[in-house]
């Protein structure tokens, strides 16, 4: 006998998991929290997400041996040139930028 998924299975696991979920209300389409979610067929769910996490930081132009690059020591701003994006649930670099 082949099984049938069930619908919500993904939030179900995550749930299970510890991961806050989300049901969406109608006709307004806003999600909200679920403590303790029915998994209705009727309702739309989805796993809470996580924000990413962004740093912004100053990084300093260094050769891999350690010494600067021409010019790099005659840049003596504090200010931050370095915009890193990090996967708030994996911790993975999404994206770095200059800027």
């Amino acid at each position: 006998m082949k099984t049938v998924p069930k619908k919500h299975q993904h939030e179900i696991k995550a749930w299970a998991d510890g991961l806050t979920i989300q049901c969406q209300q109608v006709p307004s389409g806003h999600w909200i929290d679920m403590p303790h979610p029915n998994f209705s067929d009727d309702c739309v769910y989805r796993v809470k997400p996580i924000p990413d996490v962004v740093i912004e930081t100053v990084m300093q132009l260094n050769a891999a041996d350690g010494t600067s690059f021409p010019g790099a020591e005659y840049n003596t701003s504090t200010e931050n040139n370095l915009r890193l994006s990090f996967n708030g649930f994996t911790g993975a670099l999404k994206k770095a930028e200059v800027i």
